[in-house]
């Protein structure tokens, strides 16, 4: 969805409704809702509303663009693997912690 919009249909994208399954079935949004908001909004380069939409945003977008210079690295042989897979799960758990801790202010805050 976010390459779409991307290339063009970001009045598409944003015209669609906001749906959530999670959210549908629970009550209150997953810890994901409006990521992919988020990283349009950054796409823009509109930091701060990428912020204000989702902050975890940012922290992807910083996470993808991490491993991919670190398999980089790897893959021209920079690294060897396991420091590799370990900076890698260091930056997915960090990553994680970041979204859950998020999610429950979010959940606290409605």
């Amino acid at each position: 969805v976010a390459l779409f919009s991307w290339f063009g249909g970001l009045k598409f994208v944003t015209s669609l409704p906001h749906f959530c399954i999670f959210e549908y079935v629970l009550g209150f949004p997953c810890p994901g809702c409006d990521i992919t908001a988020a990283l349009l909004a950054l796409a823009h380069f509109d930091i701060n509303r990428s912020i204000f939409i989702q902050p975890c945003g940012i922290g992807l977008a910083s996470t993808v663009f991490i491993q991919s210079t670190i398999r980089g690295a790897y893959l021209l042989r920079v690294i060897k693997i396991q420091t590799a897979n370990e900076a890698v799960s260091a930056l997915n758990i960090t990553f994680t912690a970041s979204l859950i801790i998020f999610w429950i202010i979010r959940i606290i805050n409605i």
